[in-house]
């Protein structure tokens, strides 16, 4: 069995990855990123936030934020720093992760005492989007006050029986919070409803009804998970169990086993160094109690193999993120685009009318993975 159990933790194309890519930013890099956080990602929000207290709204979350550098990338005057961190990224992916892997996305994490941007355990399902199964993220720490340390992992080799019911697929964890029933049922996988009808936000002539169908898809699921939760509450763990044998298809929803016991992993690391997140791996943005003073600032790209695309993901915000720019549109069988080190891309956003602005805030409501908080 130790040796099956082994030849199965090989299989994964991604297991050689090194964890930490040690000064992959020098300092220059890091300062220029820091001040460009400031000046396009910081005062964005802040902006957001002046104009919700004006009109007596809640605060806004400061989530993660995607596409920012990719955008100024392309923005004219060229940035030469920009260019230049660019092109180290590229080349340290290709001397220590591989050749033929292309950048698809760039995203800013901001944790500090009252901000977690990830709450929920989680994959991200855009990695399955052309089914390849050796992405990854570089995750890239700019800048901290007693924190120097990644996001919680949930290692496949303190966890082997949690990647024996994940296999190969993308999903979100839901861990049950009560003490009592923790042991009893840990809590539940949702798996990530990845299609190919979402084809249909690529087109401008389909897009608003693509939209119309995401809200729906997303709102069901979020609904479907709250009800499954008040389940889980309300009837014995037999009979919860019972009805998810007979009913979780129907929600995307799987029930851990019995006495399976969630084992978090974090990395200490220094300013400039990179952590490698496998594409499988389950994480989360750490949730300790922090003291007013602490933060944590980090960069991200999210790295895949140039191969055609098979599918969508409609789950994610990176997605709904993309989807707003036609210059970012993807072929459903053509290769993933290589924006990070295309020519020129115009960053003309799609013509917006009442009902696609509502739909996109419809959109962005929805927590999947997090509905009981909700």
């Amino acid at each position: 069995y130790h040796l099956e159990h082994l030849a199965e933790i090989n299989m994964r194309p991604s297991d050689g990855y090194p964890r930490i890519l040690q000064g992959l930013l020098d300092t220059a890099d890091v300062e220029y990123l820091k001040r460009f956080f400031d000046l396009h990602v910081k005062m964005e929000w802040e902006k957001n936030e002046a104009a919700a207290a004006s009109m007596n709204r809640p605060k806004p979350r400061r989530s993660l934020e995607y596409y920012t550098l990719l955008r100024h990338l392309h923005s004219e005057p060229r940035d030469p720093s920009l260019e230049r961190i660019v092109s180290k990224l590229y080349a340290a992916i290709e001397k220590q992760l591989g050749s033929g892997f292309v950048i698809v996305h760039d995203f800013w994490s901001w944790r500090t005492a009252d901000n977690v941007p990830a709450e929920f355990i989680h994959h991200d399902p855009d990695f399955w989007v052309a089914g390849r199964h050796d992405g990854f993220n570089l995750w890239i720490l700019l800048d901290h006050a007693d924190m120097p340390h990644s996001f919680d992992i949930l290692l496949q080799e303190k966890n082997p029986e949690l990647y024996k019911i994940v296999g190969d697929k993308a999903g979100r964890l839901l861990p049950e919070r009560d003490e009592a029933k923790k042991q009893s049922c840990p809590g539940l996988l949702f798996w990530d409803p990845l299609s190919r009808w979402p084809l249909l936000y690529e087109s401008p002539s389909t897009r608003t009804l693509a939209m119309l169908l995401g809200v729906g898809f997303n709102k069901f699921w979020e609904k479907s998970q709250q009800l499954v939760l008040k389940l889980k509450n309300m009837l014995p763990t037999w009979a919860f169990r019972c009805f998810m044998f007979f009913a979780g298809w129907c929600f995307r929803l799987t029930p851990l086993p019995k006495g399976l016991e969630l084992k978090m992993e974090r990395f200490n690391m220094k300013v400039g160094d990179a952590l490698v997140l496998r594409q499988y791996e389950l994480h989360t943005t750490d949730q300790d109690p922090l003291q007013v003073h602490q933060f944590r600032l980090a960069v991200g790209v999210k790295v895949l193999r140039q191969a055609p695309v098979i599918q969508y993901c409609y789950t994610g915000p990176a997605s709904r993120t993309r989807r707003s720019y036609p210059c970012l549109r993807w072929k459903l069988g053509g290769l993933l685009p290589d924006f990070y080190r295309a020519t020129k891309l115009d960053f003309k956003p799609y013509p917006s009318t009442s009902l696609t602005r509502a739909l996109f805030e419809a959109t962005a409501e929805v927590a999947l993975g997090d509905a009981e908080t909700r």
